[in-house]
């Protein structure tokens, strides 16, 4: 079913637009959400390359994508693909830089690598995170709140 939707908004709009190239990403987004990774890995890794032809490897949306196939990989347990990810979309955020993106990429970073043990590490890049998203979204905005619970897990580890 989703190979046929995503054969249908491209036959409609075209295999590079960036609405089909949205719309896959969207739907990596929704699967992930839903606890199917391995259906979401694949279309993270389409939209991914997709993006990266159309866009370059630096525009803010190709790497919302090495974003979200880095969270899909940490679920899956590919924790070591998922840092490269990870690492890749901070170092491409950091060249544009804009605090809350900049802190989104820190969190998914620090909790892979708490996941990966290696937690002074961690704690610094959740430390980063934090403030971050303390200066743009404020103490009580949810994923704020992530943010402590990830410095906590760093801390009591």
């Amino acid at each position: 079913m989703r190979r046929f939707m995503r054969a249908g908004v491209q036959k409609i709009i075209g295999p590079d637009h960036q609405d089909s190239t949205r719309n896959i990403n969207n739907q990596g987004v929704a699967l992930h959400q839903q606890g199917k990774y391995d259906e979401a890995e694949i279309l993270h890794r389409s939209a991914l390359g997709d993006r990266e032809k159309a866009l370059g490897l630096d525009h803010r949306d190709t790497l919302n994508s090495v974003n979200n196939l880095g969270a899909t990989l940490h679920c899956q347990g590919k924790h070591d693909e998922a840092e490269i990810m990870h690492r890749r979309a901070l170092r491409g955020r950091e060249k544009t830089p804009s605090t809350r993106r900049d802190a989104t990429c820190r969190n998914t970073l620090g909790e892979t690598l708490l996941d990966l043990k290696r937690y002074s590490e961690g704690e610094a890049i959740c430390r980063r995170a934090l403030a971050g998203r303390e200066k743009t979204l404020g103490p009580d905005h949810r994923d704020t709140l992530l943010s402590v619970n990830n410095l906590g897990l760093a801390l009591r580890n």
